[in-house]
């Protein structure tokens, strides 16, 4: 009879415990599947202190059960229990962690506000209705800053002083305390202003200011100064041809242009009335038709009245008929030298009152510019005639020791 062979108990045992890893591992596969299909909840934030109106907040990170990495999103924002747009514009929040925030200086009134936040994740989302709640708490006002705090303005012109400062919940509203009949205040910005003509007269004014929001109002005393001047005679624009080098065509505070010919503008040595020589601009002719300019940047006129323009020109070896030297003003910002939007100023001849080689001082009035802003033009104009034969030699340069505009502020 033959004996029965049995397995070793070795690969009995063997055998077993493979069976229980594979159950295991199975198991172990099965838990997974259930908990990557767990959408988010729970969320949940510590109860928060409160925030003060206008300052930075930020919260603490918030307890949420979530399978895999949450994203969190804010939806919507009420305030006192309806929905508002800035609200949601307002509060950020950290999408990786949920923490909650507000910039300092921000605009949300005090008040209770509200959140409406969805958090996501690989399986799905949910929006967790007014889940976090914020109290932002009024507080006084304080520390009203002008900057600066000390102003200067002309007697009768208009003066705006800057937009001050405030510490305290908005919004807030502004008031003069005792000030001169003139003086006026933004009620909601805090804006000192003097219009055209007002009759407060030359002085030092310290000026004291009450503002007021939900909590009170508090009084600044002679917060602000301003110093009223009687006008005076101000230079609005200068040639800028002193800071120049002799022979550069670098022309100050005017540009260089050729409307016919080439031959560019230069700093030279020009005479003054007196017969002394100063850096100024000089045009020499190459002998052909020219029409170079000498065009300024716009100029600010705005504020002053009275405006003068003070020049101070001559020629020589002109001929007579032609030459010409015009000087030309422009309201038109975009304005090029030879287009139709220049109006030629009345000036006397330089080619009758400059024989003498020294430069003569004209004032011309300017004030129907007054308050406003302007583009300044010279031109030396030289060309033949018509009788003249091809090739005539047309001589002729133009000196200009001045070119400056002042008027009353």
């Amino acid at each position: 009879m033959k004996k029965t062979q049995s397995l070793p108990i070795k690969e009995i045992y063997l055998s077993f415990m493979a069976i229980l890893l594979l159950f295991a591992f199975n198991a172990c596969e099965s838990d997974d599947e259930i908990i990557k299909a767990i959408s988010p909840e729970g969320l949940r934030y510590s109860q928060m202190a409160g925030a003060f109106q206008g300052e930075a907040f930020q919260s603490s990170a918030p307890v949420v059960s979530s399978s895999t990495k949450p994203v969190f999103e804010i939806m919507d924002g009420l305030y006192d229990s309806s929905y508002n747009a800035l609200v949601l514009e307002t509060f950020e929040i950290n999408d990786s962690t949920g923490v909650i925030s507000l910039q300092a200086d921000n605009d949300l009134l005090a008040g209770k506000y509200g959140l409406d936040i969805k958090v996501s994740n690989d399986t799905g989302e949910t929006l967790f209705k007014n889940v976090f709640q914020l109290d932002i708490e009024a507080y006084e006002l304080s520390k009203l800053i002008f900057s600066p705090s000390e102003f200067t303005a002309t007697v009768g012109k208009s003066f705006a002083s800057t937009v001050p400062s405030i510490s305290g919940s908005r919004p807030v509203s502004f008031k003069l305390v005792d000030a001169p009949e003139g003086f006026n205040i933004d009620n909601e910005t805090g804006v000192i202003s003097l219009e055209v003509g007002n009759p407060v007269p030359a002085g030092v004014y310290s000026l004291s200011v009450e503002a007021t929001n939900v909590t009170g109002t508090v009084s600044f005393k002679d917060i602000v100064t301003i110093e009223l001047g009687a006008p005076s005679v101000q230079i609005l624009f200068d040639d800028g041809w002193d800071a120049e080098v002799i022979g550069s065509t670098i022309m100050g505070n005017f540009k260089s242009v050729s409307v016919i010919g080439s031959v560019a503008w230069q700093i030279g040595n020009v005479a003054d009335k007196h017969g002394d020589e100063t850096p100024g601009a000089f045009f020499k002719t190459d002998k052909k038709e020219n029409s170079s300019w000498l065009v300024s940047n716009q100029i600010d006129l705005v504020g002053a009245e009275n405006c003068e323009l003070d020049i101070s020109a001559y020629t020589r070896y002109a001929m007579e008929g032609r030459y010409e030297f015009n000087v030309y003003v422009t309201t038109n910002a975009n304005a090029v030298a030879g287009d139709q939007s220049w109006v030629a100023l009345n000036i006397v001849d330089i080619f009758e009152i400059g024989k003498d080689h020294i430069a003569k001082d004209q004032i011309v009035d300017i004030s129907v510019y007054d308050n406003q802003t302007i583009k300044l033009a010279l031109e030396h104009k030289s060309f033949a005639l018509p009788t003249d034969p091809e090739g005539f030699d047309i001589k002729g340069t133009t000196h200009v020791n001045r070119a400056v505009i002042t008027g009353l502020k």
